[in-house]
């Protein structure tokens, strides 16, 4: 059954094809053919080269070009609801260098009107693609307009021979072979036209007019004199005027002339000339800014009242968001559906444009945590607080952990009404009472509990970690500082890079992928040690663990010790980032006595270090694999 989700329509199992729809018209296209060789497609609407070679050669066409598509590129994003649709398309984005293939293959759209991507998606593990360059790229369509398929012609069409069998030089693309990216494509036309080329007649004027310009610059430094002999009224002798005439060809090179009385020189002027050249520059490359539709402001020229500014600018941004809805719709189509679906994933990719910066972000986090540390805020205002960081942080692990405000407010008041009571109760309790003979001794007194290693795999997640509560802090607040370590965490003591770190034990980036989701549910839904071990065993390919050539820890043995460790691992990292958000310096070590507690943690049982210290990569449990050492603040 079809559902709708952010304007899109999803069908379950199968791929929406929108040239199965085209099948049903009858109207017929034109497509004028490429004559030879036979096949090869419908000839292109002018010259890809041409165009290619103005964005080449000229300074503010490739700088006009450029600054359109990084601003249609910009910053964005590819998210999805499913954790393991998102990461398989972060691997294939990080891995195909794929925002830098999209920045060009716009480029090529934006100059040619046609940008062409060469897919490979055959294997998503091994999914590659490519920006092939439209001068030889042509479109084979049928009568109605369906695509059925691209052909590339690497010879040259101008000397083509049939005798020579260039025919050969045809290479052929299946329709889902190409992401055929058309800008301002004419209706039934199989390319677009682009935005250079609607432009092209301005850009031929204005480098004519620059040409003039220089011309005339160079003129007018090297301008001619005009010699005036004799007297105004009197008749001048031949034989002066040749005599003057002759000695101008040794005065050229002269910076200091001396004549008499009867020789005038005035050089000769261009008057206003050039100024009208500059002018009419002015109103064409204003010409040219229209038809590309950017602002003066943008392109660093003209001093413009803000209102026609701000004109420009809003036409500027209606065109770039056109842009990216028409690119969006092909990259989602194209390269993102396939590659889910390949992997039997249903999912609508939704596109997230303009993402502030690092910066922006990190100015929201601090006003966010300033307001967190103000103590007179309510519990509901905290709540909406908590809820805005972790969306700024893009922590959607925590859908269903933090409280809805209302809810949040609730719960606060229920606890100041039960500490009340405790409080009456407490009172009540302190009321001296006659003694009563034969009584024992209280039995109240705090000892340290040893733990057997069957007892410590029943244990829920939050009392094997040995979480301590603290005035204002409860498992939620930890939970929230725990999943964002996780999320930017590497894991770099388990994570391999080369082919010899996988030989011995180290984990692919797919396998920290997956202990890492295992780990987040861990701590999401408090479950035991023993159910966690038992995931992991079962979704990580462990091999055993080889060190120096010998074999350190068997593959059997080692979802024990990876859970163990590395849960008490992130635990105390995000304790620590906990401590420092709410300014507590200094934490005091605990050691988690058993009868496999070590002589080092016991040694440091009850020690106090500074987070400082923490931060820079000592003191700080697990001292060793299986360690199960926590920390607690120390409030001065």
């Amino acid at each position: 059954m079809a559902k709708s989700k952010l304007g899109y329509m999803s069908t379950k199992g199968e791929i929406r094809n929108d040239n199965l729809i085209k099948e049903l018209f009858k109207g017929e296209v034109q497509d004028k053919p490429v004559h030879f060789p036979k096949g090869l497609g419908a000839e292109h609407p002018f010259s890809f080269e041409d165009m290619e070679k103005v964005y080449s050669r000229v300074d503010f066409v490739s700088g006009s070009i450029n600054q359109i598509s990084q601003s249609i590129i910009g910053d964005f994003a590819i998210k999805l609801d499913n954790e393991n649709a998102q990461a398989l398309i972060d691997d294939f984005v990080e891995r195909t260098n794929f925002l830098t293939v999209i920045e060009a293959w716009i480029r090529e759209g934006l100059i040619k009107g046609n940008g062409f991507i060469e897919l490979d998606l055959n294997n998503t593990k091994e999914a590659q693609i490519r920006v092939l360059n439209a001068n030889n790229i042509y479109v084979r369509r049928n009568k109605v307009g369906k695509v059925l398929g691209y052909n590339q012609f690497t010879g040259d069409l101008n000397k083509f021979n049939v005798q020579k069998k260039d025919e050969k030089l045809m290479i052929p693309f299946k329709p889902n072979q190409i992401a055929h990216l058309p800008v301002n494509k004419i209706p039934n036309d199989p390319y677009g036209i682009g935005k250079l080329w609607t432009v092209e007649r301005v850009v031929e004027n204005i480098i004519t007019n620059r040409h003039d310009l220089v011309k005339l610059g160079s003129r007018k430094a090297g301008a001619p004199y005009h010699f005036k002999v004799g007297k105004p009224g009197e008749n001048t002798q031949k034989k002066v005027v040749d005599d003057v005439k002759n000695s101008l060809t040794f005065l050229n090179n002269r910076t200091e002339w001396v004549t008499d009385g009867n020789v005038d020189i005035k050089m000769l002027a261009f008057n206003d000339l050039g100024k009208n050249l500059i002018e009419i520059n002015e109103h064409l490359f204003r010409m040219y800014l229209a038809g590309m539709e950017l602002s003066e402001v943008d392109m660093g020229s003209g001093q413009l009242n803000e209102g026609i500014a701000n004109v420009q600018e809003n036409k500027k941004e209606r065109m770039i968001k056109s842009f990216r809805t028409h690119v969006q719709k092909i990259i989602e189509e194209k390269i993102i559906r396939p590659i889910l679906n390949a992997n039997k994933l249903d999912e609508v990719p939704r596109f997230e444009w303009n993402l502030p910066t690092q910066d922006e972000i990190n100015d929201k986090i601090s006003k966010i945590k300033e307001l967190l540390s103000v103590q007179e805020i309510t519990a509901g205002f905290k709540a909406s607080l908590e809820i805005r960081l972790a969306e700024i942080m893009e922590l959607e692990d925590l859908d269903g952990v933090l409280l809805k405000p209302s809810d949040a407010q609730k719960k606060a008041d229920e606890e100041e009404q039960k500490e009340k009571e405790n409080a009456e109760r407490e009172m009540e309790a302190n009321i001296p009472q006659p003694e009563v003979p034969g009584a024992k001794p209280a039995a109240n007194q705090k000892t340290h509990t040893h733990l057997t290693e069957s007892k410590s795999a029943e244990m829920s997640i939050e009392e094997f970690v040995n979480l301590q509560e603290i005035a204002g802090f409860n498992y939620t607040d930890y939970l929230v500082k725990i999943l964002s370590v996780l999320n930017k965490d590497e894991f770099t003591q388990l994570k391999g890079i080369t082919e010899k770190d996988f030989a011995n034990g180290l984990l692919t980036k797919n396998e920290i992928e997956k202990l890492k989701l295992i780990l987040k549910d861990g701590f999401k839904d408090n479950k035991t040690i023993k159910q966690i071990e038992s995931e992991v065993g079962q979704n990580v390919e462990f091999k055993d663990r080889i060190k120096n050539g010998k074999i350190v820890v068997v593959a059997s043995a080692r979802p024990n010790m990876v859970v163990r460790t590395e849960t008490v691992r992130i635990a105390n990292k995000a304790l620590v980032n906990l401590y420092d958000d709410n300014n507590i310096k200094k934490y005091r070590w605990l050691a988690a006595l058993s009868e496999r507690t070590c002589p080092l943690c016991e040694a440091l049982n009850g020690q106090v270090f500074t987070l400082n210290e923490s931060q820079q990569g000592v003191n700080l449990p697990p001292l060793h694999a299986n360690c199960r050492c926590s920390i607690v603040s120390v409030v001065e």
